[in-house]
C-alpha cells in the first residue's frame, strides 16, 4: 500500500512540475511584431540542425533589417543567420556567442558595431528580457542575468535585478490570459520566423521614407565606460576564439555623436587587431548604390530595397573574403529553400521585386 502511495505521489508531482513548465512557457515573452520577433528568432535559432550554419551574424536590428538570409543562400550558397535582438545592449554580445556555440561550429562570427553606441541608460526592462526570457535555461542564461544586472547599474533605467520573473516568468506574463493570449500560444509554443531571420513580418520593411545623407565627422567621442569596458571584454573573449571575427557598421542616418563614437569604436577594434567593414563610408555608398530617398524606412533602418542591396555587396564580400560556400554543411538545404520561397512570396505580397532566382 505504501509503495503504490509512493508511485501516485511521485506521479503526481511529475505532473505538477510539468504543469508548471508548461504554463512558464506559455505565459512568457510574447511573440508576434508588437515584441519585435524577439521570441521567434531564439526559437528559431534554436530549431537549427546541429552545425548546419557558416555563420551567425550578431546584432541589434541593423541586423535583421539589413542582412535577407534567404537571398544570400540563393545567390552564393552561405548560411549566414541574422541572430538579431532589437535595441540590445553590448553586454548580451557573448553569452549569445556562447550560446551559438554550443550547437554550431560556425567559421565566423559578424558582429555589428552599432550597440556600442548605447549606454546603460538604454536598457529597459523589455530590452534585457528580449534575450534573457528567450534563452534556454543554462549557467549562460544565469551569467547573463547577472552581467545585465551590473551593465544596467551602470545608469538611470527601470531594471530590478531583485524581480523574481526574471527566474519564474509566470509572475510577470500571468495578465496575459486576459490580453493577448491567444488559442496559437496555446498550440505553437515555441513560434519561429519564416524568413531565415530577415525581418519581413515588419510591414514598414517594405515601406520608403526620404533621408537626409548622414553626418561624416571624422573627429571622435569618449565612450561611456560601461560602453567601453563591454566592448574591451568583448575583444578579449575573440582572442579566446578559434573561430574569425568580423565586426561591421552597417549604413545609417547617424547624428554627430553616433558618427563620433562610431569612429572611436572603430579605432578601439583596429587597434585590437580585428577587421572593421565600414559600409558608413562614401566609397561604400557609391559600392551599394544607396539612395537616402529611397532606401530607407527610417533614420536607422534600411527598407527592403536597402537591405537587397546591403545583402548583395556584403554577401560577395565573404564570398571573396572569407569562402564560406565552401566549409556550408548544407545538411539542411530545405530549410532555407522553405525560407526562400516564403520571403519570394512575402515580397510579393508587398509589391515588391522579387529576389534574384540566379547565383552569381
Amino acid at each position: 500500500m505504501k509503495k503504490r502511495e509512493i508511485k501516485k505521489g511521485v506521479v503526481f508531482l511529475l505532473c505538477v512540475i510539468l504543469v508548471f513548465i508548461y504554463i512558464n512557457i506559455i505565459f512568457s515573452f510574447p511573440s508576434g511584431e508588437a515584441a519585435d520577433g524577439s521570441k521567434e528568432k531564439w526559437n528559431t535559432f534554436y530549431a537549427m540542425e546541429e552545425d548546419t550554419l557558416d555563420a551567425v551574424y550578431l546584432g541589434t536590428s541593423s541586423v535583421d533589417r539589413y542582412w535577407i538570409s534567404p537571398q544570400a543562400w540563393k545567390e552564393t550558397g552561405m548560411a549566414v543567420y541574422p541572430f538579431a535582438i532589437s535595441s540590445i545592449s553590448s553586454v548580451f554580445l557573448q553569452p549569445m556567442m556562447e550560446e551559438v556555440l554550443k550547437t554550431q561550429d560556425v567559421q565566423l562570427f559578424i558582429i555589428d558595431i552599432r550597440t556600442f553606441t548605447n549606454d546603460a541608460d538604454d536598457i529597459t526592462d523589455t530590452r534585457m528580457r528580449r534575450v534573457t526570457d528567450n534563452m534556454k535555461w543554462s549557467s549562460t542564461k544565469l551569467e547573463a542575468l547577472e552581467e545585465g544586472f551590473e551593465y544596467a547599474s551602470y545608469g538611470s533605467n527601470d531594471i530590478d535585478s531583485d524581480d523574481l520573473s526574471w527566474y519564474i516568468p509566470f509572475l510577470k506574463y500571468h495578465q496575459r490570459w486576459n490580453a493577448d493570449l491567444n488559442l496559437d500560444d496555446l498550440i505553437s509554443i515555441y513560434p519561429t520566423t519564416d524568413y531565415g531571420g530577415y525581418a519581413a513580418y515588419q510591414p514598414k520593411v517594405f515601406t520608403s521614407v526620404p533621408q537626409k545623407n548622414p553626418n561624416m565627422s571624422t573627429k571622435k567621442m569618449d565612450l561611456e565606460e560601461e560602453s567601453a569596458l563591454e566592448l574591451a571584454e568583448l575583444l578579449e573573449y575573440c582572442d579566446t576564439l578559434d573561430c574569425q571575427i568580423l565586426f561591421v557598421d552597417a549604413p545609417y542616418v547617424m547624428t554627430k555623436e553616433q558618427r563620433e563614437k562610431s569612429n572611436t569604436i572603430a579605432s578601439v577594434i583596429k587597434d585590437a587587431g580585428y577587421p572593421l567593414l565600414e559600409f558608413n563610408t562614401e566609397e561604400y555608398y557609391e559600392k551599394l548604390d544607396l539612395d537616402f530617398s529611397r532606401d530607407y524606412y527610417d533614420k536607422r533602418h534600411v527598407n527592403y530595397l536597402g537591405a537587397v542591396k546591403y545583402t548583395r555587396v556584403f554577401s560577395r564580400y565573404l564570398e571573396k573574403n572569407y569562402n564560406l560556400e565552401e566549409y556550408q554543411n548544407a545538411e539542411d538545404p530545405d530549410y532555407w529553400s522553405t525560407a526562400y520561397d516564403k520571403l519570394t512570396d512575402k515580397i510579393r505580397e508587398s509589391g515588391q521585386e522579387l529576389l534574384s532566382a540566379s547565383r552569381k
